[in-house]
This record gives C-alpha cells, sequence and structure tokens, in this order.
C-alpha cells in the first residue's frame, strides 16, 4: 500500500527542433516543459539543450 504524495501527470509534450521552452522540473530523465503558447508536458532530457548557464 503507498500514498501519493504529489500530483503526476504522464503527458508528453511533441516538440520541434529549435522550439525554445521554460523547463520547470526534472523527474527521472525527464523535464516537465512549457511552450510559448503555454501547453505543457514532458520532455525526455536527451531531447532538450539548456540555454542559459
Amino acid at each position: 500500500m503507498a500514498i501519493c504524495t504529489e500530483k503526476y501527470t504522464a503527458y508528453e509534450l511533441s516538440v520541434v527542433p529549435g522550439e525554445i521552452l521554460t523547463l520547470e522540473k526534472k523527474l527521472n530523465g525527464w523535464f516537465w516543459a512549457c511552450k510559448k503558447s503555454g501547453e505543457s508536458g514532458w520532455v525526455p532530457e536527451e531531447n532538450v539543450r539548456n540555454i542559459i548557464a
């Protein structure tokens, strides 16, 4: 038996190369990301390159 301690959704975000994303959270090799359109979801870490040092 277990109890959930945090809200979670399994929604993956479709993205294209060159698209700018806002990264909000990292979890197990995935980023919760938001597009400028307001759409958000999980993106694999290997598909993202951080542009801010």
